[in-house]
């Protein structure tokens, strides 16, 4: 197994990619920490952390259930610090939790441009501080941030049933783009404590429940499984340290063919 006994925290893993990679890190033998905001049913967003957590223990993986909102310090450093006390160490820190959003520039409020800052950027900056100081002190440690082709795409990736094509969020891409950064620099700046930084995006419309809302004209039957290349690619980079794959931002087909990942 790739990750056996790691103790890993995939953020926003009630539903998506993040629960494909929850649930796949399981598979590998990881101890899963499936944190996301979400305890209830939705109506429009289904999944809760207890859910996958459940779905994990019930294949034979080892899962805990902990409620954080990564968009709040007090939240995200009581993760932590229950992840630290029920396990004793942070192996590997996935950042997935994030906000989609696809509103013309100019119908953008301020409030959630402060939103779409605050879970896409700070949430990632407020979870990497929190698990720092414990794999600095191991002198080792992983980090993968879960971005996406918009901060680089003008258009979007999505098939849509009339064919047209369209602008991509542009502020969900901003977002993107700052992680994208974010983890490039500190990839150098932790590389002397053996701690691993990248960022991984899907290279073509991966199936998720809030990409599936936010887009209801798409044509889904040509939506990839997060479990096709994504998880793939994330359990690779989750596998790393500062002496192999660090600091680089990838896409999880391309990723999967280099590496031999698909076999």
């Amino acid at each position: 197994m790739k990750l056996k006994d790691k103790i890993a925290i995939v953020t926003g893993a009630s539903r998506g990619i993040g629960k494909a990679i929850a649930i796949d890190f399981a598979k590998e033998g990881a101890i899963v920490v499936v944190a996301a905001r979400t305890e209830k049913e939705q109506e429009k967003l289904p999944g809760t952390i207890y859910a996958t957590a459940q779905e994990i223990q019930a294949e034979g993986g080892k899962a805990l259930a902990l409620k954080c909102n990564v968009g709040e310090e007090q939240s995200v450093q009581e993760m932590v610090n229950k992840t630290l006390k029920e396990f004793g160490t942070i192996d590997i820190l996935v950042n997935n939790a994030a906000l989609g959003y696809y509103v013309p520039f100019q119908e953008i409020p301020v409030r959630h441009f402060d939103l779409l800052f605050r879970i896409n950027v700070k949430g990632p900056f407020l979870c990497t501080q929190a698990v720092l100081p414990k794999m600095i002190e191991q002198k080792r440690g992983n980090i993968v941030n879960i971005t996406s082709s918009a901060a680089e795409d003008i258009f979007s990736r999505v098939v849509r049933k009339d064919e047209e094509r369209r602008p991509v969020g542009l502020l969900y891409g901003a977002t993107k783009a700052a992680l994208n950064r974010l983890t490039r620099g500190l990839a150098v700046e932790v590389s002397k404590y053996n701690i691993a930084v990248n960022a991984i995006a899907p290279s073509g419309p991966t199936y998720s429940e809030g990409l599936a809302m936010w887009n209801p004209d798409a044509d889904l039957s040509l939506f990839r499984s997060a479990h096709q290349y994504m998880t793939k690619a994330v359990l690779f980079l989750a596998a790393q340290d500062s002496q192999g794959v660090t600091g680089g931002v990838f896409y999880d087909e391309e990723l999967c063919w280099q590496h031999n990942l698909l076999a």
